[in-house]
């Protein structure tokens, strides 16, 4: 049977950097704190819903959070919502990620996407990025309604593709998925880019890797 890897979306294969010159424009000049609470509020936004088992695709909460610290930062031109909510949508892609991934399909392989992101975003993502002839699916939460790191999405992408744990090895950038995967009993590779430290989850992962071209000497 063929090994499966499951790879993150976005921050592991999709970058959502933007040109941060037009932003400033709206924000005076604080357009990277307004993007680093956004994604902060976003991640505490899932969890949260999570939790409370009230679930809301990600496309709403990216939404509402971003229109939540618009308001705590006290801007008000709608002009950065139509910047900053259509790149999940028109996401860039990592230089490293075309020949990474080409490189591990000349093994015995299969690959898909496992994300929080909504159906259209990967979707989109994909196309534009022209990584269709790479991958061979996508799962998106929204199958299961339920968001990364609970054990539950982890567990439903194995069951809908008919693998076992051992088979399988799951890659993201982000610690808290790497952990929760790791959690969950599946082999986790830290993609690790920026050269930071990892947290403290009471675990390390089987590999740490600075860019996708040294997954496939790792499998070898």
């Amino acid at each position: 049977m063929k090994k499966l890897i499951l790879f993150d979306a976005f921050g592991t294969l999709f970058s959502l950097s933007i040109q941060l010159d037009e932003l400033d424009k709206y924000t005076h000049g604080k357009s990277e704190l307004l993007l680093d609470r956004w994604r902060s509020k976003q991640l505490t936004q899932t969890w949260l819903l999570q939790t409370m088992n009230r679930y809301q695709d990600f496309g709403a909460v990216s939404a509402q959070t971003l229109d939540q610290v618009m308001r705590e930062l006290g801007f008000t031109d709608q002009a950065i919502r139509d910047l900053l909510l259509p790149i999940y949508h028109h996401p860039n892609m990592f230089n490293d990620v075309i020949q990474g991934l080409g490189k591990l399909k000349s093994l015995d392989v299969q690959l898909f996407i496992l994300s929080n992101g909504t159906p259209s975003m990967l979707s989109a993502g994909i196309q534009k990025s022209r990584l269709n002839e790479l991958l061979d699916g996508f799962i998106s939460v929204d199958e299961i309604k339920s968001y990364k790191p609970a054990p539950a999405v982890y567990k439903y992408a194995l069951s809908k593709l008919g693998y076992l744990k051992k088979d399988v090895l799951f890659v993201s950038s982000n610690q808290w998925d790497v952990a929760g995967a790791y959690f969950t009993g599946l082999p986790s590779v830290w993609l690790n880019r920026d050269a930071i430290l990892f947290d403290d989850f009471g675990h390390q992962p089987i590999a740490e890797i600075k860019s996708l071209l040294e997954l496939k000497d790792y499998l070898k």
